[in-house]
Order: structure tokens, then sequence, then C-alpha cells
């Protein structure tokens, strides 16, 4: 059961285990979020991202390379309800793109803790879990990072 109560934009600043979906195969990847000096700072495994939030909306600006290092954008934008962030997103910078708009869902990730509680984890460097794709959905697992 998801929490209902009212979500601030401080709800954000966590990591995120985050997957977007696409015609063959899924990207999991992680995402990071906090705020310092009045400004969100993201990070994803391919670098920082632009972000803006908006009360319980958040818009991000991905950059990505595919296996001949040409570079596209992900552009995701979503709402946060508890611990989740669902939404749209779309590929900008490529021609053939094979999800116009597609969908994503954000989770925010948890480890136990010593009682039997749970916490936020503590520090993250991101990783694409399904090797490299290439914007128009294609994965390529022989390169694994």
């Amino acid at each position: 059961m998801q929490n209902t109560m009212a979500v601030t934009e401080i709800d954000f600043a966590r990591k995120w285990l985050i997957e977007l979906t696409l015609k063959d195969n899924n990207v999991i990847g992680k995402l990071e979020l906090s705020k310092q000096n009045n400004h969100w700072i993201g990070h994803t495994e391919e670098g920082p991202v632009k972000v803006s939030i908006d009360g319980s909306s958040i818009a991000l600006t991905i950059d990505s390379r595919n296996l001949e290092g040409f570079v596209f954008e992900r552009n995701l934008t979503g709402k946060l309800l508890g611990d989740e962030i669902t939404g749209t997103y779309y590929v900008v910078g490529t021609e053939n793109s094979a999800a116009k708009t597609a969908s994503w869902i954000g989770r925010c990730i948890k480890i136990p803790a010593t009682k039997g509680t749970s916490i936020l984890a503590p520090s993250l460097l991101i990783f694409l879990a399904c090797g490299y794709l290439s914007p128009d959905g294609i994965l390529d697992n022989s390169q694994w990072i």
C-alpha cells in the first residue's frame, strides 16, 4: 500500500533504482538525487543528471551513449507517491528511436538495518544492470561494466 501523505520536494533526496520500459528489454540503473545550496543534483552511471523538481513532480535529462559513442538524451518526467516515482520518458538525439514515449518507474533503495527496520542505502555509484543499450532499445550484453 502506498503512502498517500503530502509529498514535498525533499522527499526526492534519496537513492533510487529506476527502470525504463523499452520495446524488447528494460533498462535498470541507479539514480541519486540530493539538494545542495538550493540546487538539485542528480547522478547516474553516465554522470551528472539535469534535475527539475516542483512539489511532487520531477523532470530529468540523462545523457547517454551507445557502443559507437553516439550521444543522446533520455528525458524523464514523473510524479512521486510514497517511495515510488512513476512517469514517462522519451529519447532525444536519434532518428531511430524505438520508444517515442515509454514508461519508467523509480523505487527508493532501502537496505536492511540491524533491528528489522530499513534505512536508505548509504552510497551510490551508478551502473546499468542490463549492459549497454542503444537509443533504439537494442541491448548488447557483450560489454558489461
